[in-house]
Formats: C-alpha cells, sequence, structure tokens
C-alpha cells in the first residue's frame, strides 16, 4: 500500500457453532482500521477490514484482536505489510 492508500481486506472466522464477534481492534491501538461487524450469531463470519496505511513508509506488523461473546480471551491474528512511499 501506498501512504494514505485504504484497502478492504476481508477476514474469515470460523467456530463449530454459531457466535457473535464482539469487537474487532487492533493491538497497538492503530487507528487506522475499519470493520463492520454482523450483529447475528453465525458459525462463519467474513468481516470486511478496511485498513487505511499509516504516514511512515517501510514494513507494518501488528495484530487484530477479536472479541467472541462468550469467550473469555480475543483470538489474535497477526497483520504484515509493506507502506511504500507515494
Amino acid at each position: 500500500l501506498k501512504t494514505g492508500e485504504e484497502k478492504t481486506f476481508r477476514l474469515v472466522v470460523k467456530g463449530k457453532k454459531p457466535f457473535t464477534i464482539a469487537s474487532v481492534t487492533c493491538g497497538s491501538k492503530y487507528e487506522g482500521i475499519k470493520v463492520k461487524l454482523s450483529e447475528s450469531p453465525r458459525p462463519v463470519h467474513v468481516v470486511p477490514v478496511v485498513l487505511t496505511a499509516p504516514g511512515a513508509d517501510g514494513p507494518v506488523e501488528d495484530e487484530l484482536l477479536i472479541a467472541i461473546e462468550g469467550r473469555d480471551e480475543p483470538l489474535k491474528v497477526r497483520m504484515y505489510g509493506e507502506i511504500l512511499e507515494n
């Protein structure tokens, strides 16, 4: 991605039984991530994640924390990418 560019990715979260995703946050509190969550329980969620590339060039590594209703610990998903000069 280029600095300031926005890209949508699909995050697929599967379970054995229907579940509800309470929230998706970034581990570093990076503010360039937006998600749209379904309010209904289902066994598979396809979550659109919109990422706005930060202002600094170089590699990006972070994690998404996915809070599931009824689960004590969040799921952790590693994110990797490269921010390029404009």
